[in-house]
């Protein structure tokens, strides 16, 4: 993924208001501390009757997608075919807040603590890799435009550009250091726009 800056954002209030906005210098990228090891032990399944609090969904494909509970587990399902979810534990101990899955065979999932989990959803045990992306903001969404090109949001007006194939954040950047980035979506390897709150007393959106 080539560089996203330097470039204008464009800020919208929830009063329909309009001006560029040129963000601060960017901070030195710092390398990811990728966490060898921490791979899950073997879990049995959660049921469906567990409460798992669902927190995500992403589908790569029409036939197949992949929840994600707060409670650190994942489940595939078919959404032509509905029925109980069995939950496989990837990041034990944490609190999943976001999943997207770039392909069928490639899942990134998010938790509070900002740490990124890389899995394959039809073998989440044995695939399991797991970095520290994000840690200390309170990261809160994550898309991957690719398998190897994520973007990562949190509550201080960040992104972090994460690829999940080397474990590694590639750019580190506050998009908006007023707004609680809640959100995002990226339709490109280019463009993300983000949504969320804060300073600003009302709903808001960045796009970079």
């Amino acid at each position: 993924r080539s560089t996203l800056f330097p470039y204008t954002t464009l800020f919208r209030s929830a009063a329909g208001t309009s001006a560029p906005w040129q963000p601060p210098a960017a901070s030195q990228v710092k390398p990811a501390k990728v966490m060898a090891g921490k791979i899950p032990a073997a879990q049995p399944p959660v049921s469906a009757k567990t409460p798992n609090n669902l927190v995500g969904i992403a589908c790569p494909s029409a036939g197949s997608c992949v929840a994600a509970s707060a409670f650190g587990g994942v489940a595939a399902l078919n959404p032509a075919e509905p029925g109980t979810l069995e939950f496989t534990s990837v990041d034990p101990g944490g609190q999943l807040v976001g999943l997207s899955c770039p392909s069928t065979s490639e899942c990134v999932a998010l938790d509070l603590a900002g740490h990124v989990v890389s899995f394959n959803p039809a073998q989440p045990r044995q695939s399991v890799r797991v970095a520290a992306a994000d840690g200390g903001r309170e990261p809160t969404a994550i898309d991957c435009v690719s398998t190897s090109s994520c973007v990562i949001v949190d509550g201080s007006g960040y992104e972090v550009v994460y690829d999940p194939q080397t474990g590694q954040d590639t750019q580190r950047y506050q998009v908006d250091p007023w707004i609680y980035l809640a959100s995002v979506s990226c339709p490109s390897a280019t463009q993300c726009t983000a949504v969320g709150g804060g300073g600003n007393g009302g709903s808001s959106q960045v796009t970079f």
